[in-house]
């Protein structure tokens, strides 16, 4: 099980009661602008709809979609049904939204040395709910560790920042066959046991590193914007819908479709790469902890490395075809140990700190007032949400 960045909070939706005098429908009365329904706690955001906050805490362990020892030694499946619709007090609620909630450090706790932007914090922020939720024996729904599938009503437009995270034991996501306008934040499955996701038609956008380290990923026609690291270096088999206008693979890195834009390079991206002279962006994390050798850039006019672009790239030892460079930022080539050279580009205005973290000190020639920060080739000071 591969897990990445973490969360602690997040969001949820329907469970049968268990038809027991122990489990009294619990607190079935609006309290401001939020109301238990059926063990969930959800909160009203308008319109007659609500999102899912989290769930009861005994009653969660009692139907066993939370371990609380976190042993996760079952070999029970156990399904977690989203609803579509809450009726509460009278009145008709469609769920549209998992909240969005805060996280636990990933790089801390998984020995990953970098941080892909200078001052990102990997926490969201708290939701004005969390206080009452616990007050009230409530359980963040992305908590669940012991459920092994899911499943998302095609009510949904957003699928919350961290909201998925942390459920170790999901196997398996069952998603409506299209979606009228879905979202999904940030972070969205990290640490889990999925194995194969397809993220379906009506999905307009995927947050920073929303699939987590999901090997096999299928991604829809309806795709317009796709975050960083979506792709990545644990991303074995990558398909997009030949249709999709916006995006394309070619040679296991994922470009726009006019290669302008490089996004991120997945696990089957060659030892020596080629970047095209198309390309006039890269994007931050593009080739983290990429197996690769070389780089070769073909546009020689690139003019930002942009944050962790190589960062953790062990096995790297040469970037050529560089020209002039106004910018090396945070973390660029962190981590890239067997680094020797960048090309030498014959212009160099800055370079940014940590940019060459525990690497080598290779050559570098700066340009005339061109300022190195004094960080460079050190770890900065990192502040206590990084």
């Amino acid at each position: 099980m591969k897990r990445i960045p973490f969360f602690t909070l997040t969001i949820f939706a329907m469970i049968l009661s268990l038809g027991s005098t122990v489990y009294a429908k619990k607190h079935s009365k609006t309290k401001d602008d939020a109301f238990w329904e059926n063990y969930i706690f959800f909160h009203i955001i308008g319109n007659n709809e609500v999102e899912a906050v989290g769930i009861d805490t005994d009653y969660a362990e009692a139907k066993g979609y939370y371990d609380s020892d976190f042993s996760l030694k079952r070999s029970k499946k156990t399904t977690f049904n989203y609803p579509s619709t809450i009726n509460h007090e009278g009145k008709k609620y469609k769920l549209t939204r998992l909240s969005e909630y805060r996280s636990s450090d990933y790089f801390e706790k998984h020995d990953i040395k970098i941080i892909p932007a200078k001052g990102q914090s990997f926490n969201v922020k708290s939701s004005p709910l969390d206080g009452r939720l616990y007050e009230e024996n409530g359980l963040p729904l992305n908590y669940l560790n012991a459920v092994t599938r899911i499943t998302i009503p095609d009510t949904m437009e957003y699928i919350g920042t961290g909201s998925l995270a942390h459920c170790y034991s999901l196997e398996e996501v069952d998603f409506a066959k299209k979606y009228d306008y879905l979202t999904f934040g940030d972070y969205v499955f990290v640490s889990n046991k999925i194995k194969s996701i397809k993220i379906p038609e009506g999905t307009y956008k995927l947050g920073t590193m929303a699939l987590g380290t999901i090997p096999d990923i299928s991604l829809p026609k309806s795709l317009k914007k796709i975050g960083d690291y979506v792709v990545n270096a644990y991303t074995n088999k990558i398909s997009i819908a030949p249709n999709n206008p916006r995006f394309k693979i070619t040679d296991g890195i994922l470009y726009s479709k006019d290669e302008s834009v490089l996004y991120s390079a997945s696990a089957n991206v060659s030892k020596n790469i080629v970047i095209s002279s198309k390309v006039r962006e890269i994007r931050p994390c593009a080739f983290t902890k990429a197996n690769i050798k070389t780089v070769t850039f073909k546009n020689k006019f690139i003019s930002r490395i942009p944050s962790g672009t190589f960062a953790d790239c062990k096995k790297l030892t040469e970037v050529k075809g560089l020209k002039e460079i106004k910018q090396i930022d945070y973390a660029a080539f962190a981590g890239c140990s067997k680094l020797k050279n960048i090309g030498n580009p014959k212009v160099l205005y800055g370079v940014s700190e940590a940019a060459f973290w525990d690497t080598k000190k290779p050559a570098i020639k700066l340009y005339g007032k061109a300022k190195m920060n004094k960080y460079a080739f050190e770890k900065p000071e990192l502040g206590p949400e990084e």
